[in-house]
């Protein structure tokens, strides 16, 4: 339903696999779901055809595991960002690991398993800051801050918003991080304090 892509007459199945998952990406921005699951689903399994590429596999899943948490099942997202990020780690894919690291922790923090999100956050701000990845380093402290604020540490969290916007002033960042569309924006937070 909706799109229909034809590439059929290419002989270039990882070519095919690369840009069904950025149509993915656009479907993302787009917020449909529906063309996002079409599209990793077709760059996943024209991965599968053309041999191993646990990067492109990866992307593929991450994109999976946004539709599962539009479609309100964050226990599987979990399952598709840790397969994602087992592929990353398993073959240096360092950037899109802190990406899944990231993301995994916005879910867990969601459904307030808050330990775990913090340090699966704590371990993307630490690949992101070895990386110099900007974009990565201002979400993470944003994330972080957040987390800390639903744990009650208030002091904490306006410690990590001030190095987040100290980090963003140094040098500012654009609105995209991780496939998210709101990336830069501090996560949605259901506490007045720290909307202040």
């Amino acid at each position: 339903p909706g799109n229909v892509v034809h590439l059929g007459g290419t002989n270039d199945e990882r070519g095919v696999a690369i840009l069904l998952h950025r149509f993915s990406n656009t479907a993302i921005r787009r917020g449909d779901v529906t063309s996002v699951r079409q599209f990793a689903e077709e760059s996943l399994a024209a991965h599968h055809r053309a041999g191993s590429f646990p990067k492109g596999e990866a992307q593929a899943l991450s994109s999976l595991a946004w539709v599962a948490r539009q479609e309100g099942d964050p226990e599987r997202a979990l399952e598709l960002l840790s397969e994602s990020g087992r592929l990353c780690e398993e073959v240096g894919f360092r950037w899109w690991f802190s990406g899944t690291l990231a993301n995994a922790g916005e879910v867990l923090w969601e459904l307030g398993r808050l330990d775990e999100a913090g340090s699966s956050v704590q371990r993307a701000l630490t690949m992101s800051s070895a990386m110099n990845d900007r974009f990565g380093v201002v979400y993470e402290l944003r994330l972080l801050a957040h987390i800390a604020a639903a744990t009650g540490d208030m002091q904490l969290a306006g410690s990590l918003l001030g190095a987040a916007e100290a980090a963003h002033e140094r040098a500012p960042v654009g609105p995209w991080i991780h496939g998210s569309p709101t990336a830069g924006q501090p996560p949605r937070v259901d506490n007045p304090e720290l909307e202040a």
